[in-house]
């Protein structure tokens, strides 16, 4: 779900000019601070350049480090609590979270597998109104998905993200399930693909 990350060319320009400034000066952090042979003075315009390099390969490196936790989120597992589902958008009704089994579903209309999921999560939701929550989470925007998507006032909820949900719950694929009890905690998650409606209510009881 999360945009692969690239870094930016200048990063692998940058560290090849510096391994050929190395190699032809024979220029290292030991050298650069050592007397010329011949002089018997510092090479500051070795050091200069050296660190200079340095310096700007940090700069570029960072942002790109301060995006990596963004966008890969943190790995949920069986027990953990499940992240706060902070929904700015919902499509229709807005569901009632609390005291009630949760499972939230991403989707998108490109792929098959969530398509056909529409049906049974709608059957889900009908057949545990009591006890769970269905929420169907798209990053679409578009009319007709979301035509789709509420076409014939299912019993799921249906909620637009931004990238920030699909982050917090580490959703890197499509249809991906994370469902909790009513105490907030994970009792499972992953490809819903084989998953009954059965199997789901004997995880909720």
């Amino acid at each position: 779900m999360c945009k692969d990350i690239t870094f930016p060319t200048e990063i692998t320009l940058y560290s090849r000019k510096l391994f050929i400034f190395a190699i032809n000066n024979r220029v290292s952090t030991r050298v650069a601070a050592t007397p010329d042979n011949r002089t018997g003075s510092h090479d500051g315009s070795n050091r200069f350049k050296y660190g200079y390099a340095m310096k700007r390969i940090l700069f570029l490196l960072i942002p790109a480090l301060i995006a990596l936790p963004q966008c890969f989120g943190q790995k949920l597992v069986i027990g953990d609590r499940m992240p706060e589902l902070k929904i700015k958008s919902w499509i229709g009704t807005t569901p009632q979270l609390e005291n009630k089994a949760l499972m939230v579903e991403f989707y998108h209309s490109s792929n098959k597998a969530s398509a056909k999921r529409l049906h049974l999560l709608n059957e889900l939701g009908k057949s545990a109104v009591e006890r769970l929550t269905v929420v169907v989470i798209t990053r679409e925007r578009s009319d007709s998905v979301l035509n789709l998507l509420t076409a014939g006032k299912p019993s799921y909820y249906v909620a637009l993200d931004d990238g920030k949900i699909a982050t917090a719950f580490n959703a890197q694929y499509v249809p991906y399930s994370v469902i909790a009890n009513r105490r907030g905690r994970v009792v499972w998650l992953g490809n819903p693909i084989t998953l009954t409606n059965e199997k789901i209510l004997q995880m909720i009881p």
